[in-house]
């Protein structure tokens, strides 16, 4: 009898397309809870690029070779290949590392990074997002698979532990979330906040502060 397999949710689709580009399907797997093959199925439904071996080009090498300020994801996007893939052949063109080409990042889509994380067994695993590290070593553990940090002012670089929260998983961050968007209706009702159509952004008040 053929097993039922569980559908892709709206925010987990949303999620693989967001980080296709920058994480492998095995870690994507792990955070949603699937299996790997399961995202790499997934991907060829929602019709995103499958990154094809193939010889690279003289052209290709000298974007590799003048990437400078770039980064190993923005260069995979334009030459259509896995950034793994570009670190690799920057690497048999006789560049040590990327960061001989490209800055330190020391933030990924807002948030502060660590370098040289290594797991419980003193390997090194490479960066991790600053925010878990610092709960984690609150904690005293390890995060599982599917906890989220919650930063409770919505600032993604304040990694205060008072500004952090664990969410036990992606759903229940989401409802934080939601439940924030809930309160715009009653805040601009009470004038509390307003919009600014000149600027096209929300202000506090004036006549609150």
């Amino acid at each position: 009898m053929r097993s039922k397999h569980r559908e892709f949710t709206e925010s987990e689709d949303q999620y693989i397309r967001e980080h296709l580009s920058s994480m492998p399907y095995r870690d994507i797997a792990k955070l949603l809870g699937r299996p790997e093959r399961a995202i790499d199925s997934r991907c060829r439904k929602l019709g995103m690029r499958k990154w094809v071996k193939t010889p690279f080009s003289p052209e290709e090498d000298e974007v590799i070779r003048t990437a400078h300020g770039r980064t190993s994801v923005s260069v995979a996007e334009q030459l259509g290949r896995a950034p793994a893939v570009i670190r690799l052949r920057a690497r048999r063109l006789g560049i040590k590392s990327w960061f001989d080409i490209t800055p330190r990042r020391d933030d990924c889509q807002g948030y502060k990074l660590r370098h040289g994380i290594r797991d419980g067994q003193g390997k090194r695993i490479g960066r991790a997002p600053e925010h878990r590290c610092i709960m984690e070593e609150h904690l005293g553990r390890r995060l599982v698979s599917g906890e989220v940090v919650h930063h409770i002012n919505c600032a993604k670089r304040d990694n205060r532990i008072e500004n952090l929260h664990v969410c036990p998983s992606m759903s229940d961050h989401r409802k934080i979330h939601t439940g924030l968007l809930d309160l715009i209706p009653e805040l601009l009702e009470n004038g509390y906040i307003e919009f600014d159509r000149t600027q096209g952004v929300y202000r506090t008040c004036t006549k609150n502060k």
